[in-house]
């Protein structure tokens, strides 16, 4: 790699005396400019790969708890609930696992299917006796 950016100098040299300085100057101004914006697409590029390989992984993330708790199967399998001492705080209960998960955010709550509707308020020392499992967020990796 070296070599070559040696030879490219020498190159450049040996232009700038066959043609002039100003002329080589404005070559070089030129090739900066144009690898410069060649760099910065691949990066842009770069950048959204990253964006869009998140992306899908959300997608197969929220579709994988979905086909795990389908809407139809609530209050059968899993229940949302929340705590009557801690509001706010929204859990999805899965009754066959005995495991309560906390959901993240109002975002993967309402990904999975579901609303503040659908939350059902337990005692506080009901809740405290259930076992706490992996949480579920959109932000899962």
């Amino acid at each position: 790699m070296i070599y070559i950016a040696i030879i490219f100098l020498i190159g450049f040299i040996i232009l700038s005396w066959i043609i002039g300085i100003d002329k080589s100057a404005s070559i070089a101004q030129s090739l900066g400019i144009g690898f410069g914006a060649f760099f910065g697409g691949l990066g842009g590029l770069t950048a959204f790969l990253d964006w869009r390989d998140k992306k899908m992984k959300h997608i197969r993330y929220i579709s994988g708890q979905r086909k795990k708790y389908p809407r139809n199967k609530l209050g059968k399998d899993f229940e949302i609930i929340q705590s009557s001492g801690n509001h706010g705080w929204i859990f999805l209960y899965d009754t066959k696992s005995g495991l309560k998960h906390w959901i993240k955010d109002p975002e993967t709550l309402n990904s999975l299917g579901f609303s503040y509707a659908d939350v059902k308020t337990i005692t506080d020392a009901e809740f405290k006796t259930l076992p706490e499992g992996v949480e579920i967020g959109i932000t899962q990796e």
